[in-house]
């Protein structure tokens, strides 16, 4: 038995498509998106996405911007922390040949609904709210069998790109 999740929501998630954004415009040198031209100061968004991925999820409210430091001393912000169900990602095909979670940095968070449907939360792009870190967890009660990994947390933060109050 790998466990569940609990206070259940459903989360749409768009992965990022890297070979039509590097057609837009990628900068090797920063690793990243290169603005294009609109008018404005920070110019446009040249990050292109496949359709969303829909999957049920669980928001733990009290670790909500909370700053936790790794192993390697960076600390992960976060504005909102999804949790996965590892074994939903199994069934999903959301899992690479390496048994990694497909999702990545820079994939966006669309929006959170109730298990009826209700919109919960839809995030306005730009901000845009977006993957930052992602952690295995939850390697479940084993006491008889051979513990595996349970569910995914999902660190999530707003792109602040010329936001002041960083």
């Amino acid at each position: 038995m790998r466990g569940r999740l609990i206070q259940k929501f459903i989360v749409h998630i768009a992965r990022l498509d890297a070979q039509a954004t590097q057609a837009v415009g990628y900068d090797p040198e920063f690793n990243e998106p290169i603005p294009s031209a609109d008018g404005s100061q920070l110019g446009g968004d040249p990050r292109r996405y496949h359709g969303a991925d829909v999957l049920r999820c669980q928001l733990d409210r009290k670790s909500w911007g909370e700053v936790v430091a790794t192993r390697g001393g960076q600390e992960i912000k976060a504005d909102i922390i999804i949790t996965l169900f590892w074994k939903e990602l199994e069934n999903r095909a959301l899992l690479n040949a390496k048994m990694q979670p497909v999702f990545q940095r820079g994939d966006k968070v669309v929006k959170i609904l109730t298990l009826k449907g209700a919109l919960e939360e839809e995030f306005d792009d730009p901000p845009g709210m977006f993957i930052t870190d992602l952690t295995r967890a939850g390697h479940g009660l084993a006491a008889f069998a051979t513990p595996r990994t349970n569910l995914l947390y999902v660190y999530c933060s707003y792109d602040r790109k010329g936001d002041e109050t960083q």
